[in-house]
């Protein structure tokens, strides 16, 4: 009796431990995610004032700068999905 108890606890312990590792191998993934997503802004931030450096953004506007669907869900929902 007094060995399944001990044997339960180190269970318990193990699966803990377990459980500790997967969040975080998680929390890794999703700072991963979140740093690759202002890399992402921060490029759209650069080339819009790259244009304007240049004088074209009065011009052109967002024209002339390349934003894919992706790059404009981004900005309007930068959460989304994480």
């Amino acid at each position: 009796m007094a060995n399944e108890k001990e044997l339960e606890a180190l269970r318990l312990q193990d699966n803990a431990g377990g459980a500790i590792d997967l969040l975080e191998a998680h929390k890794k993934s999703i700072v991963g995610e979140y740093n690759e997503r202002i890399k992402r802004l921060e490029k759209i931030i650069a080339a819009i004032r790259a244009r304007r450096k240049m004088g074209g953004l009065a011009l052109e506007g967002l024209d002339g700068v390349s934003l894919t669907e992706e790059d404009e869900a981004l900005i309007v929902n930068p959460l989304e999905g994480l």
